[in-house]
Order: C-alpha cells, then structure tokens, then sequence
C-alpha cells in the first residue's frame, strides 16, 4: 500500500513539473529574433575573394538604370503577379519600365536556350556588381559591364543601353565569357 502510494505521489509531481515545463516552453515558444542592421564594411575590410558591395548611382544614369533593372526582373521572377503565371520569364523580361520598346525583339532574335537570358546563367547569382565600360559611348548609346558573383565563378554580361524618349533603357543584353 505505501509503494502505491508513493508511486500516486511520484506520478503527480512529474505531472505538476511536466504542466509547469511546459507552460514555461509554450510562452518562451515565441521566440522572436530581432533583425539587426549590420552595415557593409568598408571594401578595404572585406576578404580580398568576395565582391565589394555596388555603389548606389543615380536612378537616371546608365548605371542606375541597370541596377534598377536587374533588381525589378529578379523581384518578378520572385514574386510574380498573378498575370505571370504560365509565363512568368516571358512576362518578367518584357513588362520592366527600363526596357527599350526593341529589348523584346533584341532579345528573341538571340535565340537563347538553357540559360536566362537576362542573367546568363540558370541560377541565380549572390551578388551582382555594375560597373560603367564606356569605350563605345555615344550621346544616345553607351555600354555597362554588369559582373554576377556565384559561389564558385562569375559571369560578366554587358548591356546596351539607349536614349528613348530622353531616358536611358536597356535594349540589348549579351553574355560574355569570363
């Protein structure tokens, strides 16, 4: 009988401590995370293998334009509208405001397969880095080296850009080798 009764004993109180653990788990279960702005280190400071962080142009500039680019067809890509769905690359690489009215075009007439052709390759980089090639520039046409950091290489694309209706929109893209 006092075997009983000890077991009852030892049963409640591992019921009490396992209520009161677990009480104390579901309210730290709500676990936040805070999110902590860390800002770039200087290039100066970054080990020598990784890509400094791309200087911010002016929305209007070449540079500007093509790092606007890049990030609107990356965030469609990612977030499509639901008018995209059944064609999302299609869709994503000819409805951004910052191409030509002959991108399209330009851009078929390539006939590239396998890879994107708007970031040369079939993933999708870590960074990408935009850089100002202006041997060819013209009032109304100049080139910009984009480079695309992967885990294990690069790529370098250069895009074309033109001057329509007073503004500079990418109208060619072409991949080049590493």
């Amino acid at each position: 009988m006092r075997v009983l009764l000890l077991l009852v004993l030892i049963l409640i109180v591992a019921g009490i401590g396992m209520y009161y653990l677990k009480a104390r788990l579901s309210s730290s279960a709500k676990l936040t995370i805070p999110i902590v702005a860390h800002p770039t280190p200087p290039p100066s400071l970054l080990p020598s293998f990784l890509p400094s962080p791309s200087p911010t142009f002016d929305p209007t500039s070449p540079s500007g334009v093509v790092q606007n680019f890049y990030k609107s067809y990356k965030e469609c890509m990612f977030n499509p509208i639901p008018e995209a769905v059944g064609g999302v690359a299609n869709y994503c690489q000819t409805n951004n405001s910052y191409v030509s009215t002959s991108f399209t075009a330009n851009l078929k007439a390539k006939r590239i397969v396998a890879i994107d052709p708007i970031l040369c390759a079939q993933n999708t980089p870590n960074s990408t880095e935009v850089q100002i090639s202006t041997p060819s520039a013209t009032a109304s046409r100049i080139n910009v080296e984009v480079i695309e950091y992967f885990g294990s290489g690069l790529n370098n694309i250069q895009v074309q850009l033109i001057k329509q209706k007073g503004e500079w929109k990418v109208n060619n893209i072409t991949c080049l080798k590493p």
